[in-house]
């Protein structure tokens, strides 16, 4: 299923860009 791999990607962008986006 593509949904788990780009929820995994969403989160692994999210977490790497949160410190930058703060």
């Amino acid at each position: 299923v593509p949904k788990v791999k780009l929820g995994d990607r969403i989160t692994a962008l999210q977490q790497i860009v949160a410190p930058f986006g703060k």
